[in-house]
């Protein structure tokens, strides 16, 4: 994919997964037919035995963010099974001063809840939009939700947006 797109040169492929701090994490590996369940976390169903764990590198985003001096980033896409807390946590000094919009993927199932993570992100200032076409639309916090992607951008970077 990176090979493929046309701006290939500004891309850097990390091999580690993003936490809350450095070490290492295993994945529990449902397989083909199970890989949405794919999680460091507690698996969201039983209905996929696991097939095999695999042991990962994890950096904070943060930690990235530093090592190369970015001194501006538009966008972070956050599908992290059920671990978005975490990927969050370790980005809290970029959140705070990079204010790069995100796109997380939501989808409730046993255990998990895509609204507290909303709610966290619109108390430091993010607003929840709606993918729609070309554009976007606001978006009101949910209790539960089903699979889908939601734009959030911080109250500084409003005026970069195209309402629908």
């Amino acid at each position: 994919n990176m090979r493929c797109n046309p701006l290939a040169h500004q891309w850097r492929l990390i091999p580690a997964a993003a936490g809350a701090e450095a070490g290492e994490l295993v994945f529990k590996d449902f397989g083909l037919v199970g890989s949405a369940y794919a999680t460091s976390e507690q698996a969201r169903s039983d209905k996929y035995d696991v097939e095999r764990t695999i042991e990962v590198a994890v950096r904070t985003i943060d930690s990235v963010v530093g090592e190369f001096e970015l001194d501006k980033l538009d966008l972070i896409k956050i599908d992290a099974e059920n671990a978005e807390d975490q990927v969050l946590e370790g980005a809290a000094a970029t959140l705070a001063g990079l204010k790069p919009s995100l796109i997380i993927e939501t989808g409730d199932m046993e255990g998990s809840s895509t609204t507290p993570i909303l709610r966290k992100l619109e108390a430091i200032g993010y607003n929840p939009f709606d993918l729609e076409g070309q554009g976007v639309r606001r978006h009101n916090i949910e209790e539960t939700y089903t699979y889908g992607n939601l734009l959030l951008v911080h109250n500084d970077r409003l005026d970069e947006l195209e309402m629908s």
